[in-house]
């Protein structure tokens, strides 16, 4: 079936960069220096090798077309629009009978939004204990312009619902790289969320992310826990600094996945949400849903239970209430 398949030499990528859509594409770009070209019928897959056997799956239509990068190229126009949800299904479904075939490691990536067209691909991995990795990009309303039809609200929720899937929304490189170990080493698919802005390295042990969730930043005996994942983590940390000089105690959880820390020992669990802190108090840029689980009844949320908007991503973080200063705001509030 396959023409051609060649291992490529081992490749050490660097992970200290910023998480963002960037990072990948700069690792991508390293990576082309051993690109080889498989076979698969008519069609052109385009592979490479990470560590002797991680195979990306994306694809040629014809001659006339360049090479087509789920994510990148659809939206620079190689294909119209009509044709995205073929291309991210055929795209995830491939990956998942290469997964099944055998012999390699492999991942599909495009933008977070059309992790719609990709659900039946998606649940037939969790149900075949496939450990297929999504790098799923522009997790948020920090798309931008492109405005709501592009900015994922719901996806994160919907995809957590799924049994048997891991959803991870790293903060940074230390907790990006924790996603990728977890989904190499676990007999499940994984979803690696990513954001589209730059973000900032978090002074913290990356490898505490392999547990889902951990303290980022602690205090003797916290007035207020806030917990956040992704982009939001950072606010989580400003808004901890305000209140410090209020003189609340504040202790920063980094939730990046929620179905492994569910997973933790109860110790663990209470170590970091001890039932005797009920003000809690849960950032994200998507819905809450999620959350109230752990917030519970006297706890808040500051997420995004409706559409976004079309703007500047700054304008809109402001906008719809992520800021450090709003996130205080609320932190307060908990404790009226």
């Amino acid at each position: 079936m396959m023409e051609s398949l060649s291992l490529q030499p081992r490749i050490v990528i660097d992970c200290s960069h910023q998480n963002s859509r960037k990072d990948w594409r700069r690792q991508k770009r390293v990576l082309r220096s051993v690109v080889d070209q498989v076979r698969w019928g008519e069609r052109s897959i385009r592979g490479f090798m990470l560590e002797s056997n991680l195979f990306e799956g994306s694809q040629k239509i014809g001659e006339d077309i360049s090479e087509l990068e789920y994510g990148v190229s659809v939206t620079d126009g190689c294909i119209g629009w009509d044709e995205t949800e073929k291309i991210v299904l055929h795209a995830a479904d491939l990956l998942r009978e290469t997964k099944l075939h055998g012999g390699m490691e492999v991942f599909c990536s495009t933008f977070f939004v059309f992790s719609d067209y990709m659900r039946n691909a998606m649940r037939m991995s969790a149900l075949m204990n496939l450990n297929v990795m999504y790098v799923l990009t522009h997790d948020s309303i920090g798309v931008g312009e492109d405005g709501p039809t592009h900015q994922p609200v719901e996806h994160l929720a919907s995809l957590r619902a799924m049994p048997n899937l891991n959803v991870f929304r790293p903060a940074d490189a230390g907790e990006t790289a924790a996603a990728y170990v977890t989904a190499l080493r676990g007999k499940a698919p994984t979803c690696i969320v990513c954001s589209r802005q730059n973000l900032p390295q978090l002074d913290a042990d990356g490898k505490m992310a392999l547990r889902g969730g951990y303290i980022v930043s602690d205090c003797k005996k916290p007035d207020v826990i806030i917990m956040a994942s992704g982009s939001e983590v950072h606010l989580a940390l400003e808004a901890k600094d305000i209140l410090a000089n209020e003189g609340i105690s504040v202790r920063v959880v980094s939730m990046p996945c929620m179905e492994v820390f569910d997973k933790q020992s109860r110790v663990y669990k209470e170590s970091v949400l001890p039932a005797s802190c009920t003000k809690r108090l849960a950032v994200e840029a998507g819905v809450s849903m999620p959350w109230m689980k752990y917030v519970g009844t006297e706890g808040d949320t500051v997420c995004m239970d409706g559409f976004g908007a079309s703007g500047k991503p700054e304008d809109l973080f402001a906008h719809f209430g992520f800021t450090a200063e709003n996130i205080a705001e609320k932190a307060r509030n908990l404790l009226k």
